[in-house]
């Protein structure tokens, strides 16, 4: 029986759950609190903001100043609700399940209310067997508004938890650390305050009869060989003799096992052996992140009760925390499969105010692919994501470190806030454990910072009281779930910690933020980010970013004309930073020439590229600093910095923010940076004392040759002329440095100064070219030309979703960037380059096929420095 079940169930891998009979409720209605306003045909999942802007009541949400002014949207109740048909079967018992309703909703069936949920983070199993009727049933959400409920909740407090509201800059929304919803919904500093009111899938009814299955979560673990668990949660209706059978079909393996579930158990688990070698699954730059596709199914007789297919992966992840050479310092560094890995990734917010765009999570996922990307953090200010998310991070091979949804902020210890925390915990951690991409839990993101640094100006009379709701809910409620529920990964307390070293010390850390254990979150805005002393040398570097603005192609989207300008009142208003606008202007200003007149789009424009500009080469110097520290430690046992992920990869809404790709998925020069930085062959040129030398930074990649080959040419600025060009051949590195010319008699050789002349040198090794170019002085220094026409001289379709374009210049050009409208998903072979040649050849990869090319070329932008 079970081998000619192999065609069936292998057409169902992207099925995530089957029940004998479900009906999936199609169309809704939407009701504000006074029912004076009512909308049908809605179709789930959905948002009162979307369904309002779609049929033209509202202006663009995230447009001009329409965050705030749409404010009365989420002061209001709304109701989500619909009527179905439907004959009821006495054998049978009837459940919804949905996930995650915004905060504060009542779930009734016909009148009766079955749930009040007041968290987001929840995945509803609800019995409606008992309420329904033959013939018309109705089926309602009712959504109180959070931002009331939150005000309720802060009347409530016998003593205030901080903050209360958000700086005034963030035009936010006060007391959401007294909510479980997502916590950047009230306001960010890169995002806006919306509140929105959302359900975020289409519930569906099931049926079933002899067992009620709620949930079947599932893991893989190594004890002595593989085995995959199983973890089913649910009820029978009787005490029944039960198969449950596992398929894999590229293991030719096929097997039952029987068990009677006892009636009234509701929980029951099964374990299969894997007699069998397997691929593991990798890290992207490490191997093939290889999946097998998965079918369970429970039958009782001949009948299916149960059927789940999905992919599931075979790797082992644990957390190094010993001591570094003897010291009381500990490493912080992941193992996956036993071998170490350098960390290259990024941190991951909310994708859209509102609802997930499914497309752009695939872009923003395969970009992070791209550029070499083994890591993603789910910072804990926003949600857990869709399974999509996590299925492709498997797919890909990019690790996640899961925080925990608690952010910036010190939370509640009443019971009921810590028994709601407690089934959110429980639910995200079993709903997520199966996926071989999660690799780490994190508590909370800078709550132990928060409290230790008193960002809140706590008086040390009531210091206890914080400390203690803190460790009540991280180290007495959450720690212990996630131990119990998941005994393969590791856990800390929080982002950053000291590992640990702060569970030792009770949970808190005198100085979370330490050099010498955990991870560390560095910004620093004031100092120049070419100069390395100014960063940190952590073991982790799991936070640190610089702003920018985004193209003025995306801002276009969200103001008009007359704001896209550096003095109009919401070039101000959008920027939710207190300080940043300043910082950026004095950043740029450090490093470029740029004397704006203010009032034009043109300066704008120029205004937003700098920031990019600036935001890409500090990126690159402070992820430079870490990867020359990730296999050596300094005389204070500083080092070993084992990982680095930049803030952030994506956006929320057109505005200033850490992204390295924007809201309309358009890559910032930052994007490029940082592949050319992740790329397994990695290199940086210095000068020191008159003498250029090459830096080797890629610990885990040169293993198969101890030599390599370098060249360098040395570009004149004024014309096309190549000063000079050298090379070196089989350069042996047992330090990875070494020096490759002397700059000061290079330069009495021929004509060229430091203003007049840069270097661009390429590396090869083992099949692999790496590039780097470098200026001998300030790059506002620079002698360039004062005019330079860029354009497109030729172009070529290579096929629908991929085209060449021959870039033309008429003058040396510096920092050529290359755009193209919204519309146009996809990226470039290269961005941000320099032109010392009159022509280069670029592709463009399309996200989606490219339909009219005439258009297509026409929406191409070129600028330069």
């Amino acid at each position: 029986m079970l081998n000619s079940l192999i065609f069936l169930l292998s057409a169902l891998d992207s099925l995530l759950y089957v029940h004998a009979a479900s009906i999936s409720l199609e169309y809704w209605k939407l009701r504000n609190g006074s029912s004076d306003l009512t909308l049908t045909d809605i179709r789930l999942p959905t948002s009162v903001h979307v369904e309002l802007f779609r049929r033209n009541l509202i202006q663009d949400p995230l447009y001009n100043f329409n965050d705030v002014v749409l404010r009365w949207i989420p002061l209001e109740n709304w109701t989500i609700f619909t009527h179905f048909s439907f004959i009821v079967d006495s054998k049978h018992r009837y459940h919804l399940r949905f996930d995650s309703p915004s905060t504060s909703c009542l779930f009734k069936v016909n009148g009766i209310v079955h749930l009040s949920s007041n968290n987001q983070f929840r995945h509803y199993c609800i019995d409606v067997t008992n309420s329904l009727l033959n013939g018309t049933n109705s089926i309602e959400f009712y959504f109180n508004s959070s931002i009331y409920e939150a005000i309720d909740n802060a009347r409530d407090l016998t003593y205030p938890i901080y903050p209360s509201c958000p700086v005034p800059q963030f035009h936010g929304i006060c007391h959401v650390n007294l909510l479980r919803r997502d916590q950047s919904s009230f306001g960010w500093d890169w995002g806006p305050a919306y509140a929105p009111i959302t359900l975020s899938t289409n519930p569906v009814l099931y049926s079933s009869t002899y067992v009620h299955i709620e949930n079947v979560y599932h893991e893989t673990y190594y004890n002595s060989m593989w085995y995959i668990s199983f973890n089913i949660i649910g009820k029978t209706f009787s005490s029944y003799p039960l198969q449950f059978c596992l398929l894999i079909p590229q293991l030719s393996l096929s097997t039952c096992i029987k068990k009677v579930w006892n009636y009234n158990f509701t929980q029951t688990l099964i374990e299969f052996g894997i007699d069998r070698k397997v691929h593991l699954w990798w890290p992207n730059g490490y191997g093939t992140p290889y999946l097998y596709s998965m079918n369970f199914y429970i039958l009782k007789d001949e009948d299916y009760l149960y059927r789940i297919s999905q992919y599931i992966g075979f790797r082992t992840v644990s957390l190094n925390q010993s001591s570094v050479m003897g010291s009381n310092y500990t490493n912080f560094q992941l193992f996956v499969n036993s071998q170490l890995m350098i960390v290259k990734g990024t941190n991951w917010i909310p994708t859209d105010p509102f609802l997930d765009n499914p497309e752009k999570i695939k872009f923003l996922l395969k970009s992070a692919k791209v550029a070499h990307m083994n890591m993603i953090r789910v910072w804990g200010g926003g949600k857990f994501e869709s399974d999509l998310f996590y299925s492709l991070a498997d797919r890909y091979g990019i690790m996640v470190w899961q925080d925990f949804m608690f952010a910036c902020a010190l939370y509640p210890s009443a019971n009921d806030f810590l028994q709601s925390v407690k089934f959110e915990i429980k639910d995200n951690i079993r709903s997520l454990k199966r996926h071989p991409s999660v690799a780490i839990w994190s508590g909370n993101n800078e709550n132990e910072g928060a409290l230790v640094d008193n960002w809140f100006n706590i008086s040390a009379q009531h210091f206890p009281t914080y400390r203690r709701d803190y460790i009540k809910l991280y180290v007495d409620t959450i720690q212990p779930i996630v131990v119990s529920e998941d005994k393969h990964r590791p856990f800390v307390l929080s982002s950053p910690s000291n590992g640990i070293l702060t569970e030792d010390e009770g949970g808190i850390s005198n100085n979370p933020n330490s050099e010498f254990y955990g991870d560390v979150h560095f910004y620093d805005y004031v100092n120049d980010c070419l100069n390395e002393s100014y960063f940190p040398i952590p073991r982790f570097a799991s936070e640190f970013g610089y702003q920018s603005w985004p193209s003025i192609k995306t801002l276009r989207t969200a103001a008009n004309a007359e704001n896209l300008k550096l003095n109009s009142s919401w070039f101000y208003f959008r920027q939710h930073h207190p300080f940043l606008n300043s910082y950026l202007f004095q950043n740029i200003e450090r490093h470029f020439k740029f004397q704006p007149k203010m009032n034009t789009s043109a300066e704008f424009a120029r205004f937003a590229y700098l920031t990019q500009l600036e935001q890409a080469i500090c990126l690159r110097s402070q992820s430079i600093h870490y990867f020359k520290w990730s296999d050596k430690i300094d005389s204070l046992k500083r080092g070993n910095t084992s990982g680095l992920m930049y803030w952030q990869l994506n956006d929320i809404w057109q505005a200033p923010s850490w992204s390295s790709i924007d809201f309309f998925s358009r890559w910032k020069p930052a994007h490029y940076v940082m592949k050319d930085v992740f790329s397994p062959l990695l290199f940086t040129l210095d000068i020191a004392e008159d003498n250029l030398s090459i830096i080797i930074l890629s610990p885990n990649d040169l293993r198969k040759s101890e030599s390599l080959d370098v060249e360098c040419k040395l570009h004149s600025l004024f014309n096309f002329k190549i000063a000079a060009h050298f090379s070196k051949r089989q350069i042996h590195f047992k330090s990875k440095i070494a020096v490759i010319s002397n700059i000061k008699k290079l330069f009495e050789r021929i004509n060229c100064s430091s203003t007049s002349c840069y270097l661009s040198c390429k590396v090869f090794y083992d099949g692999t070219v790496a590039k780097d170019s470098i200026f001998f002085a300030p790059i506002k220094h620079l002698s360039l030309s004062a005019t330079v026409k860029l354009f497109i001289k030729d172009y070529k379709v290579i096929n629908d979703k991929y085209v060449e374009l021959t870039i033309a210049t008429d003058n040396v050009a510096l920092f050529v960037w290359v755009e193209v409208e919204n519309k146009y998903m996809g990226w470039f072979s290269e961005n941000g380059f320099h032109m010392a040649t009159p022509q280069k050849v670029l592709h463009f990869s399309s996200w989606h096929p490219i339909e009219n090319i005439t258009n297509f070329i026409e929406s191409v932008s070129i600028t330069s420095l």
